[in-house]
C-alpha cells in the first residue's frame, strides 16, 4: 500500500484557503488515489458581511460539492475530521453564535447556516473523537451531531481526570495520540489530540478493505465500516460516535473473499 501526500496548507498554523484543498482533492482522484484523509476542516456559510459588504459563497459551496462527486465517482472513498470545537453540528445557531464571536474583531458577520467542510460534504466519512477510557463520552474538543457524524476513532485527550475538572494538574499525556508531525518543526512524530488524529484512523480501515477488495466502491467501504463499528455510546446511532467507533478488525473479520 501507497501512501501520498499533497500540500494543501501553508505555515505553522495550517492555513490556506478552500481552493487549494479542493484542487488536492481533484489532483489526488486523477493520481488514482484509493483514499484521501483529509484531517483538516472549514466553516462554509452561504451568506456573510465582511466589513458591510455582503457576500455569498454559494459557489464555493457548489465547488466543494463537485469535487467530493468526482472523487467518489472515480471510485475515491474521502475521509475527514468533524472539528475540534465542541459544537453540536445539527444546532446551526450554537454553531454561528461561535463563529460570530470568533469572526468579530475581523468585521465579519455569517448569516447562513454553517456547514463543515469537507466533512458534512455528501460522500464524505465525517469522523468525530472518541477516547480511550471511556464508550458513553467523546473527547471534549469533538464536534458532534446525530445528522453529522458516521462514526468515531480515537482522538487522543488529557485522561478522564482532566475531563471532569478541566484541571491541568490532572493531565495525563498517556492518552494522547502518536501522530506525525512536520519536520520543519523539529521531529517526525508528536504526541497530539484532535480529530485530525482521529480521521487517518479511518481513512486506514478504508485502505485496507480497499487492498483485500479492490472492487469495492466507496459506498460498500463506508457500509462497512460503519456495520462493523463497535456500538459505543446510546444504543445505534447517535449524536456522538455516529455508528460507533470504527474497529479494523471488525471490519476485515469474516470479509467474503
Amino acid at each position: 500500500m501507497d501512501i501520498r501526500s499533497y500540500r494543501v496548507l501553508y505555515s505553522e498554523q495550517a492555513l490556506g484557503m478552500p481552493a487549494w484543498i479542493i484542487d488536492g482533492i481533484i489532483a489526488a482522484t486523477n493520481d488514482k488515489v484509493d483514499v484521501i484523509n483529509m484531517s483538516l476542516r472549514f466553516y462554509n456559510n452561504n451568506k456573510m458581511t465582511i466589513e458591510g459588504e455582503s457576500y455569498k459563497s454559494i459557489a464555493e459551496t457548489l465547488l466543494w460539492k463537485r469535487a467530493i462527486q468526482y472523487a467518489v465517482k472515480n471510485g475515491v472513498t474521502v475521509v475527514a475530521g468533524s472539528g475540534n470545537e465542541s459544537l453540536n453540528l445539527d444546532n446551526k445557531k450554537e454553531v454561528n453564535d461561535f463563529l460570530n464571536t470568533l469572526y468579530e474583531p475581523y468585521g465579519i458577520s455569517v448569516k447562513g447556516p454553517a456547514t463543515v467542510v469537507p466533512a458534512q460534504m455528501p460522500g464524505v466519512i465525517n469522523v468525530s473523537a472518541s477516547t480511550k477510557w471511556s464508550t458513553q463520552q467523546l473527547a471534549f474538543y469533538s464536534n458532534y451531531g446525530n445528522s453529522a457524524i458516521d462514526v468515531a476513532a480515537p482522538g487522543g485527550d488529557f485522561g478522564e481526570k482532566y475531563a471532569k475538572t478541566n484541571d491541568p494538574a490532572t493531565a495525563d499525556p498517556n492518552n494522547l495520540i502518536l501522530s506525525t508531525w512536520p519536520t520543519y518543526l523539529g521531529t517526525s512524530y508528536e504526541l497530539n489530540a484532535g480529530t485530525s488524529m482521529a480521521t487517518p484512523q479511518v481513512a486506514g480501515i478504508a485502505g485496507v478493505l480497499k487492498a483485500a477488495h479492490p472492487e469495492y466502491k466507496p459506498a460498500q467501504v463506508t457500509a462497512r465500516i460503519k456495520q462493523t463499528a463497535v456500538d459505543y455510546g446510546k444504543k445505534g446511532h447517535d449524536a456522538l460516535f455516529g455508528s460507533g467507533e470504527a474497529n479494523a478488525y471488525r471490519a476485515l473479520e469474516d470479509i467474503k473473499n
